[in-house]
This record gives C-alpha cells, structure tokens and sequence, in this order.
C-alpha cells in the first residue's frame, strides 16, 4: 500500500498538473477584445499602460477569459461632442478617455457613454513663457504672470507698446486652439472667469463691452495658435518665440517638452489664480448591447489604470495622479521645479467648464 505521504503528493501533483494545463488552455484562447478611444492629451500614458496590461494577462469571468485592450481611435473631445466623430449606436469604442469630464457633460444623447471612473488623471493649465517676454509682462517680477499682467500686454498689442527695449514684434500667445482640444476651451474659460471674477461662466459672462474688449485684442493674439499642433510647447520646443512668447497650456504638455524648450531660452511657469483642472474620466458605452463580458473587462482596465501601475505611469507622462498628489520620484515634475512648477500644488480656485449653450458661445470667441 502506498504511505498516506505519497498519496498526498501525487495528489498536489495532480492539483498542480491541472491548474496549470487549465491556465496554458486559457491563454491558448482568443481574448475578449475591447475598444478604446483617447484624447490626445492622454495618448501616451495610455498606449503604455494598455501594452503593460495587455502583457499581464488579466483575466475576468473567474479566470476563464483574458482581456485585450485595443487604442482604436486617438481623438480629441471636441470632435465627439460636437458629433464630428461620426459615433453611433452601431460604430462606437466601447470605452472612451476623454481628457474632461465636461465632454460626457456635452455629449450628444445619442451616445450611451456612463462615468466610469470619474477621474484617473489629472492636470492644471500652466502660464509658460520665455523669459525674456514674462520680464516685460511682469514688470520685471514686480507683478505675477497672471491674467491681469497678460491682458494688458495683449491689449497694447506690440512688444515695444508694451515698454519693451529687447523684444520685437506682436504680442504673440499660444493656447491649444478651443475647437481642436478642451484645453483650448479651458484656457478661455480661465480668462472669462480672471475678467469676471468670479468662478461662474454665464451667457452674461460672455457679452458685454468688458468682454469685448478683453476678447479682441486676446483673438489677435493668439491667432497664429491655431497652426501650432497638438502641443503648442512642442512647437515652441522646436522654432522658440518665432512661433509664440508664451502660453496657457496644459501642465502635461510643458513638461514632456521642457528639455527642448531650455535649448531656446530659460522659461517661467505660473499657475492662473482662476483654475481650470482637466480630469480625464474613464467613460463605457452602456447600452442593452453592452454584455456582462464587456462591463467585466471594462472594470478590469479600469482598475488597472487606477491602481499603482497606471498612475505611475500617468505621472511619468507628465499628468498628475487622480489624487492630485506626485510621488518625489516623478522624475518630469523635479527637473521642472526651479522654473515654477509645483509638485504639491493645490488651486486654490477652481473653475467648472460652463454648461453646453456657454461653451458653444466660447468656441466662437476666436472666430
């Protein structure tokens, strides 16, 4: 007879040998592949955390199905609030990153898209300029680089109207273009509401001859902006103040750039009194076509992207944790610190994108 040791051993071998040929048939399996859409602001941190999860295998309905997930589309939240995206109820990815929770705010009914997550990421708009323009503009450091000292600049519409003695030519800003990127809207939304004083957007906000004369001499400035890209900094990385002396912009987008923007001249960062934070919520499209499977899968990335991985991975691609809060080893925001980035930085107003029949009006502002 066999010892009660060896029965148990062949046993665990067994157990072992099954387990293991159970999981070599389920990663033999073809994936539950799901769809995913992302704004641009958002793409890189997304690319890598979704090959990172995609190599870890994950899976879902009690370990018997593995997850794919699929960048299928890059695309900018404007274009799908405004319907240019061409989603229907046919044709649509089943997940969507927007870089605002106000573009599933402004989505179009016909769009089944619920807040999944509602914010995986984070980053607030930064004042950047060259230094020898944000010297003029703040009066050699004796105002802030903020919306008052910018505006009075752009309303004298030249730098040397502008008292300065070293700089030549137009008052030059750049902004993402509003049509083109929530952070274009954000930054107008910013102005309007530094004018008004107040952290409510109304249609009384954006009327009137206040806003009229802040807006003029804003439009003619930041004309050229509409040329620039996706990422204004990385065109200023590239051809310096020839493209624009400095900007409202995306803290992301100076980061990933900064090294490149030294290389023209030293820079200044400054965070506007008037705050407005892009989110990045993670949205499902859910609907009665939407399966258990897919929710599943859905949470799953969710959850990646959530979890100490993901948000690693959003700080080394130069957004802020969902929390707000940045590790000291976010190597992006060290390098940018004496120049006026701040890891801890907490707003101390923050501005909500104004309701859809406001923001309409803002696209306009530039036209």
């Amino acid at each position: 007879m066999l010892r009660r040791s060896t029965i148990v051993l062949i046993l665990f071998i067994v157990v072992i040998a099954g387990l293991l040929g159970y999981d070599r048939l389920v990663r033999t399996q073809p994936p539950l592949e799901i769809t995913l859409a992302v704004d641009p602001l958002a793409e890189t941190w997304v690319r890598g955390a979704v090959e990172a999860f995609n190599a870890s295998q994950t899976t879902i309905n009690n370990g018997t199905t593995r997850v794919r997930v699929n960048v299928t589309t890059v695309i900018n939240d404007v274009r799908v609030w405004t319907g240019a995206a061409g989603w229907t109820a046919q044709s649509h990815p089943l997940l969507w990153l927007p870089s605002s929770s106000a573009a599933l705010q402004y989505r179009p009914s016909n769009l089944a898209y619920t807040p999944l997550v509602p914010s995986l990421a984070q980053t607030p708009l930064v004042w950047g300029g060259f230094i020898s323009r944000v010297q003029v503009i703040t009066d050699d450091d004796r105002l802030p680089l903020d919306w008052p000292s910018v505006n009075a600049v752009l309303a004298a519409g030249t730098w040397a109207a502008a008292g300065a003695t070293d700089v030549r030519g137009n008052v030059n800003m750049a902004l993402n273009w509003p049509t083109g990127s929530m952070a274009g809207l954000a930054a107008l939304v910013s102005g309007v509401a530094d004018l008004g004083g107040s952290s409510t957007i109304s249609r009384s906000s954006l009327s009137g001859s206040a806003y009229e004369a802040w807006r003029q001499p804003f439009a003619a400035a930041v004309r050229n902006a509409q040329r620039l890209g996706e990422s204004p900094a990385q065109a200023m990385a590239s051809r310096g103040a020839s493209v624009a002396d400095f900007a409202l912009l995306p803290e992301a987008q100076w980061l990933v750039s900064l090294n490149e923007l030294l290389r023209q001249e030293r820079l200044v960062f400054s965070y506007p009194a008037y705050q407005v934070l892009l989110d990045f919520p993670l949205a499902l499209w859910d609907d009665a076509s939407t399966t258990d499977l897919q929710r599943q899968a859905a949470a799953a990335f969710a959850a990646y992207l959530a979890g100490p991985a993901g948000q690693q991975a959003a700080s080394a691609a130069g957004l802020r944790p969902a929390s707000g809060v940045v590790d000291s080893s976010a190597t992006l925001f060290t390098v940018a610190a004496p120049y006026g980035i701040l890891a801890d930085y907490v707003p101390a107003q923050v501005v909500p994108l104004p309701a859809r029949t406001e923001a309409d009006i803002l696209l306009r502002a530039l036209e």
